[in-house]
């Protein structure tokens, strides 16, 4: 499974490649016209189109009957329940699109956000590693190894023991891209630390088994045999200030998204 996962994930990072050499804003805003399109494709192939378009029009036509006949009561609550029924009808249509495009949809999210959303480490302030470990696993045996050049491990392991975690303390003395080992048993695991402002990706979480499909960042699945679920470090949150209108980059996904596949839906024969 664990395989199967980064091996999706990775054709996503491949496919992301050419966007990464872009300026944040055209990038993100490519990404989202392409998203737009993708979603417009698949609503095309996975909904039965005639069908969705004989439910909006019914649903139009309720609607124009309560405006028209404002002085008939019967009228009114009759057209209000055709359209309610012709609207469960259109969602019911328009689901099986909604289920395909979650995973997809859900991947893009996460690469997006440990670029867009997570800025990278500081530099000279302490940082914390968190390296949650599996019910039943010995938390006495996970310990900082050998520190890179450029980071520091400022204090011996705090073991958390009601919650499984190990708790890591250190400091990053120069910016860039560290691995910082950890120690589980005889075994050595590493953990990327971005704190490079040039950095086109974060990676605040490495782990395993279903987190895989939510995790930020690109690191390779942990070693299923050492009982380490996962191994985290809260990045802060990215400067954003380029998005327009301040809105946050998530917001302006969809909205670029939305317009894309509003305006393709003519050229493209999709009925929405």
């Amino acid at each position: 499974m664990d395989t199967l996962i980064h091996g999706l994930r990775t054709g996503i990072e491949y496919g992301m490649a050419p966007f990464d050499a872009l300026p944040a804003f055209w990038a993100l805003t490519l990404l989202s016209a392409v998203s737009g399109a993708f979603m417009l494709w698949v609503v095309g192939k996975t909904t039965p189109q005639r069908r969705v378009e004989i439910a909006r029009s019914r649903m139009a036509s309720a609607i124009y009957e309560m405006r028209l006949f404002l002085d008939s009561p019967g009228r009114i609550v009759r057209s209000q329940a055709r359209m309610l029924a012709w609207s469960f009808a259109y969602i019911g249509y328009m689901l099986p699109a909604f289920v395909i495009l979650t995973l997809p949809l859900g991947l893009l999210f996460v690469h997006m956000e440990a670029r867009y959303g997570q800025g990278p480490l500081p530099t000279g302030v302490p940082i914390v590693i968190a390296v949650s470990m599996e019910p039943g696993a010995d938390l006495s045996s996970v310990a900082p190894g050998e520190p890179p050049a450029g980071v520091r491990v400022t204090a011996p392991p705090l073991r958390v023991l009601d919650e499984g975690r190990v708790l890591l303390r250190a400091v990053i003395d120069q910016p860039g891209t560290h691995a910082l080992p950890v120690r589980v048993g005889d075994a050595v695991v590493e953990k990327r630390l971005v704190a490079d402002p040039a950095a086109t990706e974060m990676n605040p979480e490495r782990c395993r088994g279903t987190c895989l499909l939510a995790s930020y960042g690109d690191e390779a699945p942990l070693p299923g045999a050492l009982g380490v679920a996962s191994i985290a470090v809260e990045h802060p949150a990215a400067d954003q200030a380029w998005v327009p209108l301040g809105m946050p980059w998530w917001a302006y996904w969809l909205l670029v998204a939305t317009v894309a596949a509003l305006a393709l839906r003519r050229p493209m024969n999709v009925t929405l």
